[in-house]
C-alpha cells in the first residue's frame, strides 16, 4: 500500500504519481491519497482523470481503515 500526503514538502502528489507509474505501475492500484485540497480545480482534474482513491482531511481512524478495506478489495 502507498498511502501519501497529496502536498509534501519538495514534491506533490502528481509528481509521486508519475514516479509510480513510470517505475511500478503495478503499484498504482494500491495507492491512494490523503488530502486537504479537493476544491482546487487542479487538484479534483487530477483525481477524476487518474482515478486514485483519496480521502480528505480531517481523517478519523475509521477513514483510513475503510480507504484500506477498499483498496485491498479493489
Amino acid at each position: 500500500m502507498i498511502l501519501s500526503d497529496f502536498r509534501m514538502p519538495g514534491f506533490d502528489g502528481p509528481w509521486l504519481y508519475t514516479q509510480i507509474h513510470q517505475l511500478r505501475p503495478d503499484l498504482l492500484d494500491r495507492m491512494a491519497f490523503i488530502t486537504g485540497d479537493t476544491l482546487s480545480k487542479d487538484v479534483a482534474s487530477f483525481f477524476k482523470e487518474t482515478g486514485i482513491p483519496h480521502i480528505e482531511k480531517p481523517i478519523t481512524p475509521k477513514d483510513i481503515r475503510d480507504l484500506l478495506v477498499a483498496l485491498v478489495e479493489g
